[in-house]
Formats: C-alpha cells, sequence, structure tokens
C-alpha cells in the first residue's frame, strides 16, 4: 500500500483519488483496503479484473506445468496473442475483458481519479491496449498512470 501513497503524492497539484475498485481476489483486495481506509474511502470489487485465466496451468508452478501440461504451457510462452492454454484465456481475450472493464468504470465516474488495484497481466493488457506493445517491466505493487478519454 506505501507505493500507492506515493503514487498519490505524484499525482498533479489538486488531483486526488476518488474511487477504489480492486480485483476481487484477496491479494489485490488486501492492498485497495489499506489504502481506501487511509484516504476515507471504499472499494469495489471487480472480477473482470483478475489476473488471466491460465485454464488447465491455473495453481501450477512453472517446472509443474511445463512438466504435466506441455502443450498448454507452450501456448502461453509464445508470441502469439490467440493462443490459450485448454480452459483459459489468451492475451487478446485478456485484452479485450480488462479494457472493457476499465472503460466501464470509467464511465460511471467522468472526470473522477480512480484506483484500480489489479494484477500484472491487467496492467500489461492496458499498456497493450493503448501502445499497441508489451510493457517492458510489470511489478509487484508498481503504480501506473493511465488516462481514459
Amino acid at each position: 500500500a506505501a507505493r500507492f501513497f506515493e503514487a498519490q503524492a505524484a499525482l498533479p497539484d489538486g488531483l486526488r483519488l476518488q474511487r477504489v475498485y480492486s480485483s476481487d481476489l484477496q491479494r489485490a483486495q488486501f492492498t485497495a483496503e489499506a489504502t481506501a481506509e487511509r484516504l476515507g474511502l471504499s472499494v469495489a470489487t471487480s472480477d473482470q479484473l483478475r489476473e488471466r485465466n491460465l485454464g488447465v496451468l491455473q495453481g501450477l508452478f512453472k517446472h509443474e506445468a511445463q512438466v504435466t501440461q506441455p502443450a498448454a504451457f507452450s501456448a502461453i510462452r509464445g508470441k502469439c496473442l490467440d493462443a490459450s492454454p485448454e480452459g483459459g484465456e489468451s492475451i487478446k481475450q485478456l485484452v479485450q475483458r480488462v479494457v472493457q472493464e476499465a472503460e466501464r468504470i470509467c464511465s460511471q465516474h467522468p472526470g473522477e481519479t480512480i484506483l484500480m488495484v489489479c494484477h500484472g497481466g491487467c496492467v500489461q493488457a492496458l499498456h497493450r491496449h493503448i501502445t499497441g506493445q508489451a510493457a517492458q517491466l510489470v511489478t509487484n505493487c508498481s503504480a501506473h498512470v493511465l488516462r481514459f478519454q
């Protein structure tokens, strides 16, 4: 949560967070709730801000996935944006889901500054949508400022 306070301090003068949205997964909710509490805000959750659905790979460590699901593992390691592991979603599907949710949230709160606490894949998806390419590095608890108009 400390990184989000640093990001708040880095916002242009007069621009303050007015809403907090979070993935409904516990690790994101914890950060969102700690941040929102300090700001006197509540948290709205959304399952559309979850990390990429990896289907049969969900919950497996990298070495387990390589051995037990080699085809699915290969599908997510390639550069094809349409490839998806069995039962999971492709990068294109992730981008579509996350962008639609970000647009929905922003349209409900026009002109407001919104904190969205989500996962690295979601940040990558938004960056890919805006720039047409993957972000160089997205680390845990990193803060990114994006403008939707």
